[in-house]
């Protein structure tokens, strides 16, 4: 409320998680601004998922080594014990096959869920469809439902639940390109939005069987670009000046908001709060800590940003270190 009112704040759109507190505070304050969902969360949510339902798999197919092992160990067993062990393997094998299936259709529908949060899809720079993107993500959330476990169906009800959301930034996307299409040829900007996606795509990183492809797509891209402009400088800047801006402000992801929250949870669970005396405290000491590695090694924000040396915050503050423990 005081930014608002003291600085005038009112953001053209929100990019948020699946929260109801920051939906509900963002509808009271701006009612008129666009509220889209966090692709971050889309993604890391699916990531987690993927590695649980592979060790589950692998887990599976240890089980049916490790009875193989114990069947081919049994030398001079009675047939009840072997009946008994025939038993447990084909349940086990019945398992294995289960999950091995199941890991392996989550790993395609995850895969449809990477491409639809694309730009564009590989290979064609034609920026995607809100209502075709929308539709897909909730026909994954769908057969993600359907896989049966409870983590899938929860994160199958959260892509269906969050895809008008997720696909949101589409629509603010394809109006400020429609500016560049004027300007050049719609053939000129779909050239350059997929080689702007290709060299995202690189710079990201990614699987490692998916390496070779990403750099192949980012040569092809690149030699469509320079033919589509018939490699004229000239008519390169000015394809780039029209479009790169525009795609520079496709705000999918809440990464500065997930960054504090990231520094500020800890420091929550001890007041079980917070209020603006202790909010003001953090800024203050976040800002002129001393930082103990990254690129500024041995120094604080407000150091950086004045060129003047800060010492200690609590002494800054007015509160200095004890005499005893000032001569420790």
């Amino acid at each position: 409320m005081a930014l608002q009112e003291g600085q005038g704040l009112c953001p053209a759109a929100v990019v948020k998680d699946a929260g109801a507190g920051m939906a509900g505070a963002v509808s009271e304050l701006w009612a008129d601004t666009e509220q889209r969902d966090d692709c971050f969360h889309a993604v890391w949510e699916a990531g987690k998922l993927h590695r649980t339902l592979e060790t589950a798999a692998y887990k599976a197919i240890a089980r049916v080594d490790t009875l193989l092992e114990q069947r081919a160990g049994l030398v001079g067993a009675s047939s009840t014990d072997r009946r008994r062990l025939g038993q447990h393997l084909r349940q086990a094998r019945a398992q294995m096959n289960r999950r091995i299936a199941r890991f392996d259709r989550y790993t395609e529908l995850t895969g449809y869920l990477r491409d639809l949060l694309k730009v564009c899809v590989r290979g064609r720079g034609r920026l995607q469809e809100r209502t075709c993107v929308e539709k897909g993500l909730v026909w994954v959330g769908a057969a993600l439902f359907q896989l049966g476990t409870k983590a899938c169906r929860a994160l199958g009800k959260y892509i269906a639940n969050r895809a008008a959301g997720l696909a949101s930034y589409l629509d603010a996307l394809s109006i400020g390109l429609q500016a560049a299409v004027a300007a050049n040829s719609q053939a000129g900007v779909d050239a350059m939005v997929r080689c702007w996606q290709a060299s995202l795509e690189v710079q990201q990183g990614g699987p490692k069987w998916d390496r070779a492809a990403r750099r192949t797509e980012l040569e092809a891209s690149v030699r469509a670009l320079v033919e589509e402009t018939e490699g004229c400088p000239e008519r390169l800047k000015v394809l780039s000046s029209g479009v790169l801006p525009v795609l520079a402000t496709r705000h999918r992801a809440s990464s500065a908001l997930e960054c504090v929250h990231s520094v500020l949870r800890p420091y929550l669970h001890v007041q079980k709060g917070a209020h603006e005396g202790f909010l003001g405290l953090f800024r203050y000491y976040w800002n002129t800590r001393i930082r103990q590695w990254g690129r500024h090694k041995g120094t604080s924000a407000l150091e950086v940003l004045t060129g003047e040396t800060v010492g200690d915050w609590l002494t800054q503050l007015g509160y200095p270190p004890s005499e005893h423990a000032a001569s420790n």
